[in-house]
């Protein structure tokens, strides 16, 4: 469905060739740097480390740069498939993921290269972020990020994988405003000849030998120019606050708490830091990295059009009472208590085709996730990672009510799609009532055929004796037989 406000942006020759050859310089100098050479002679100052990462930043005349290092334990095929966002649906999708309640709005505004099945990570486009950043004099700023992105996979200096982002912001035309531009609606914006340098980004994403990826970080911010400079300025009278606003990056504590730089800085919330809020977009979402391909395959997967909920937990199997509430999962439908909840933010499917986008709040359950992250991390096939995303990307012009559910079937790794009124777990083992027991077709973790999913009306497993003999062969094979204690049934698919 065509949004109503569909901003486009028109690229010169001289403009492209400008914006793409610094990109790819970009590129090629940050494979090339070592960032052991990075220390305090050169005037880089370590500012954090701890749970995995290592934050140091160096300040000059005009500029301020941060290097950010660290480690993701999922794959470089599933970060890719992951953060790649070819339309506005899947950027705002993303968006949701990577900032939460920070967004505001999100747009894909051209697309010049698209991805290929030599290399899954290209892309090159132009995007458009809104995000709303608390600021450390207590009012939001509104920040409007037009900015072109530039991905491709390389190979550094050591000969390893990497895949490189890169970021620039672009310099439109100053008469149009926020509000004019969504008034414009299909008006096409015309990127002006100059540039601009308030920040760059280079993310470079490595693949490491045990199969997961080191992060390396550098974003640069032209002295001061991405901040709110009309905001009224607060006298400093403390040397220590007029320290820390020229250190611009420094430990949460009583220094920092005293300094009140109006609109200038903001909360690194993940590493306890105040960073320049015009680095709101680069640095605060790099903790949420790890686990996007998980969570993107939740809030843009299918979800359930009916709730299913049972008297205890189908995650911890603990009765439901008073103090334990219950609630329903929005992918499986099942009952769940606040222990076993994972709260994400979504585009709202009830509003779509409506710009700005809104966004909510849902609930999922720890087993949606944890399967949602086994199938992120262990296939290797591209195509069958983007079931979470593809698949849920036209489930938002379905009709109000209706659902996109999956059917895996045996012979082949292709999926039908239907839209029904009933939702499917798609759960290998599931502790259901007897009331809303369904038996689907889900993939096994170890092997590429899709194998009949059993639902059992157990108590525990120990009602549960399973045969030595491991199940192997094709889904067309007999079933294992299974000897059942206290009377209890077996559901299952021929």
């Amino acid at each position: 469905m065509a949004f109503k406000h569909q901003q486009r942006m028109e690229f010169t020759q001289e403009v492209y060739e400008r914006h793409v050859g610094n990109a790819e310089r970009a590129a090629v100098a940050a494979l090339a740097e070592r960032s052991d050479e990075k220390t305090s002679e050169n005037g880089w100052t370590q500012c954090f480390n701890s749970m995995g990462w290592n934050v140091m930043a160096r300040q000059l005349s005009s500029t301020h740069e941060y290097l950010c290092i660290g480690t993701l334990h999922t794959t470089l095929i599933a970060l890719q498939e992951a953060l790649f966002a070819a339309s506005t649906t899947e950027f705002q999708a993303l968006s949701a993921v990577l900032y939460e309640d920070a967004v505001t709005d999100a747009a894909v505004l051209n697309i010049m290269r698209q991805r290929t099945h030599a290399d899954r990570g290209q892309f090159l486009g132009v995007k458009f972020l809104q995000l709303r950043v608390p600021v450390t004099s207590g009012a939001d700023v509104d920040q409007e990020h037009i900015y072109l992105e530039y991905c491709g996979t390389r190979q550094d200096s050591q000969g390893r994988k990497t895949w490189c982002v890169v970021t620039e912001p672009l310099a439109i035309e100053p008469q149009h405003s926020s509000k004019a531009r969504h008034a414009l609606g299909e008006r096409k914006f015309k990127i002006s000849a100059s540039m601009s340098d308030r920040w760059t980004s280079v993310k470079l994403f490595r693949e490491l030998p045990d199969g997961s990826v080191q992060l390396t970080v550098r974003a640069k911010l032209q002295a001061w120019t991405g901040l709110d400079l009309h905001a009224p300025r607060t006298k400093l009278t403390d040397a220590a606050e007029l320290h820390h606003r020229h250190k611009c990056l420094g430990p949460v504590g009583p220094v920092a708490a005293r300094a009140k730089p109006s609109g200038q800085l903001t909360l690194w919330k993940s590493m306890g830091l105040f960073i320049p809020s015009g680095l709101a977009k680069e640095l605060g979402c790099l903790s949420r990295l790890e686990s996007v391909p998980a969570f993107r395959r939740l809030t843009a997967g299918p979800f359930a059009a009916h709730a299913a909920i049972g008297r205890v937990c189908h995650v911890c199997l603990k009765s439901f009472h008073l103090l334990r509430r219950s609630s329903s999962c929005r992918r499986c439908g099942l009952g769940m208590c606040g222990q076993c909840t994972v709260a994400l933010h979504c585009v709202d499917r009830t509003r779509v085709g409506i710009s700005p986008p809104t966004f909510s709040i849902q609930h999922f359950c720890k087993l949606c996730l944890v399967q949602c992250k086994v199938e992120s991390t262990k296939c290797d096939d591209p195509a069958d990672l983007e079931l979470g995303r593809s698949g849920a990307v036209d489930e938002l012009s379905l009709p109000s009510g209706a659902s996109r559910n999956f059917i895996f079937d045996d012979s082949s790794s292709s999926s039908m799609s239907s839209s029904s009124g009933h939702s499917i777990p798609r759960v290998l083992l599931q502790h259901v009532d007897r009331d809303s027991i369904e038996s689907p077709r889900v993939r096994t973790p170890t092997s590429n055929v899709y194998a009949p999913a059993i639902a059992f009306v157990v108590s525990s497993f120990a009602d549960l004796e399973m045969p030595s003999q491991a199940v192997t062969g094709s889904p067309s094979s007999p079933m294992p037989k299974l000897k059942i204690r206290h009377g209890q049934q077996v559901l299952h698919r021929g």
